[in-house]
């Protein structure tokens, strides 16, 4: 209904270890990957995502070295890593066997120069969809044109919340 509070969980599906990496993120249907202290990304799969069970497929290194490097990483949709740089670059990747943890993946393609390393935080909800929150609040909106095949072209920034959104610890999309 709407306006209820109730949620069901907390339910622990992993154990131990997990406050070991710099980032996780979610990379959408069950697909979570983190970057532990060396700069690998490591794949892992929940497979009981839509009813909260432990079934976790074993951890898979699909990404060596460098990804502790990045201001910021984050997931753009199934398959689709967004990474900034320190100097503000933002690069894309495709992680083809994202379903699996197999580790094909693209190389990075720089798809938007400098600037990046301003806003307070990126977060993607997919389908090309980024969101910036700016150093002085405001809630931004971008979509990368070429978000399936790494072609660059970003439309925007348009600001769709005015002010106050600074204030927040953590944002991020529901999709």
């Amino acid at each position: 209904p709407t306006g209820t509070t109730s949620m069901d969980g907390p339910k622990q599906i992993g154990t131990g270890g997990w406050q070991n990496f710099k980032t996780v993120f979610s990379g959408g249907k069950g697909v979570l990957y983190a970057i532990n202290n060396d700069g690998n990304l490591i794949w892992y799969r929940h497979n009981g995502y839509l009813v909260g069970n432990t079934d976790i497929t074993a951890p898979k290194t699909i990404g060596i070295g460098g990804w502790q490097n990045y201001k910021s990483v984050f997931s753009g949709g199934p398959g689709i890593i967004y990474a900034i740089s320190n100097d503000g670059n933002l690069f894309w990747y495709k992680h083809i066997g994202y379903e699996t943890g197999t580790v094909e993946m693209t190389a990075a393609i720089k798809i938007g120069i400098g600037g990046w390393n301003n806003p307070k935080d990126v977060f993607a909800a997919g389908r090309g969809i980024i969101y910036a929150i700016t150093t002085d609040g405001n809630l931004q909106w971008l979509k990368h044109i070429g978000y399936e095949n790494g072609t660059s072209g970003l439309l925007g920034p348009e600001n769709v919340g005015i002010g106050g959104w600074q204030n927040f610890k953590k944002v991020f999309s529901g999709n």
